[in-house]
């Protein structure tokens, strides 16, 4: 028997009934309708409800490439890998940009790549109805000038490397869900919003292993899960501002003795269990790994049922949990295939083996 291994092909579900879903592919080999997103945004065939698919292969396209300037466009991949054992260096399957997708237009989908993604502006206008979901990502950043805004923004089910950076002087309506964030920089997960606003983070993971600090306000932050792992006596997590609700999540508590106090004191709905890397999710040892499912709970964690409706905080649990691999939503994929060498009474039996999400 000769087994070969199959990986899913993103499947797309365009819900308008005159929309087109277009081949973007920076291989001109790939007689691709595209080869980067802006050429696609420029082409008047295109409508701004139809969505461009980039396939599986290295983008190369640099600078001002992948700009999205139309609003209502659907910007998807295929996610970065189908087998079981998915690696932290693997892009399998994946529609991988050398350089960041910049969405410059309102109600824009992006969903299944790996690239970086810039929110840029122009002057006193407001980004808006933004989600980025089921992306793997060095940074998610918005522009610095600041007159622009950001109104309704999601940000979930995304795997962060470095940073998570909403800066615009205007933030309202962010939410934040199921991710998990590595930060590497200063002041590197930030969603301050102003008195009113509506912001949420919640089960999304945080570790911190340099001078990165979590700085929010006007925030519900609630079953997250937030370990700092780099200076005992640094300050990871700044929540200082106003209008805060911050209950049910996990911490690490590294800075001084009377730090520490200040927060239990300041925010007593929480577990300060000093949680560390190794002892709350299933990777074998203290390191910051890359793979997603290294950072499921393990048996004794205390992240399990520790959630605000009695589950488990982190980006695993709640009503929309992380997807390993940015694999498309609630599609099972093909793990496995079984094809016989030679056919028998004239009869190919083909065997497959099929997962759903997360196994």
């Amino acid at each position: 028997m000769k087994k070969i291994l199959f990986f899913a092909a993103a499947m797309l579900c365009v819900t308008a009934a005159n929309a087109k879903v277009w081949r973007i592919n920076y291989d001109e080999n790939a007689n691709a309708d595209f080869r980067t997103i802006t050429a696609a945004c420029s082409d008047a065939r295109v409508a701004n409800t139809d969505t461009l698919y980039c396939e599986p292969g290295r983008h190369q396209a640099s600078g001002d490439d992948n700009k999205v300037t139309r609003d209502g466009m659907k910007v998807f991949g295929p996610g970065w890998g189908f087998e079981p054992n998915y690696g932290g260096t693997s892009t399998l399957a994946a529609a991988e940009f050398s350089s960041a997708i910049k969405i410059a237009a309102n109600n824009v989908k992006v969903s299944g790549v790996v690239a970086s993604i810039d929110f840029i502006a122009v002057s006193y206008k407001t980004l808006k109805n933004i989600t980025i979901e089921r992306c793997k990502c060095d940074y998610i950043e918005s522009n610095a000038v600041n007159e622009d805004s950001l109104k309704n923004i999601r940000i979930e089910r995304c795997n962060i490397t470095s940073s998570l950076n909403l800066r615009a002087a205007a933030k309202k309506d962010i939410y934040i869900c199921n991710n998990i964030v590595r930060i590497r920089s200063s002041y590197c997960f930030n969603i301050e919003g102003n008195t009113g606003n509506i912001n949420i983070l919640r089960n999304t993971i945080l570790i911190d292993n340099d001078y990165g600090r979590v700085v929010v306000n006007n925030a519900l932050v609630q079953d997250n899960i937030m370990i700092h792992t780099y200076n005992a006596n640094y300050k990871p997590f700044d929540f200082s501002q106003t209008g805060n609700v911050i209950r049910k999540n996990v911490f690490s508590l590294s800075g001084g003795a009377t730090e520490n106090a200040e927060i239990v004191a300041n925010y007593p709905d929480n577990y300060y269990v000093g949680a560390t890397v190794a002892g709350t999710f299933t990777c074998k040892t203290g390191s910051i790994y890359r793979t997603e499912e290294y950072y499921m709970l393990k048996d004794g964690s205390p992240a399990k049922d520790a959630a605000y409706d009695g589950g488990d905080c982190g980006a695993f649990g709640g009503s929309t949990p992380f997807i390993i691999c940015g694999r498309p939503q609630g599609i099972p994929y093909i793990t496995d295939v079984e094809v016989p060498a030679q056919p028998k009474d004239n009869k190919l039996t083909v065997t497959f083996k099929v997962a759903n999400q997360n196994e």
